[in-house]
């Protein structure tokens, strides 16, 4: 699940959480985006 949010964050690129949200996940989105955000830096 998680490196299926962060496949999409990555096509999405700074749009991460936003390219989440079309995915239908819901709160497993966000936590994925906080991951991922920690990932890319402050």
């Amino acid at each position: 699940m998680t490196h299926s949010t962060a496949v999409v964050v990555i096509g999405g690129g700074r749009s991460g959480p936003a390219a989440a949200t079309p995915i239908g996940v819901g709160r497993p989105a966000r936590d994925a985006a906080r991951e991922i955000s920690a990932l890319l830096g402050p």
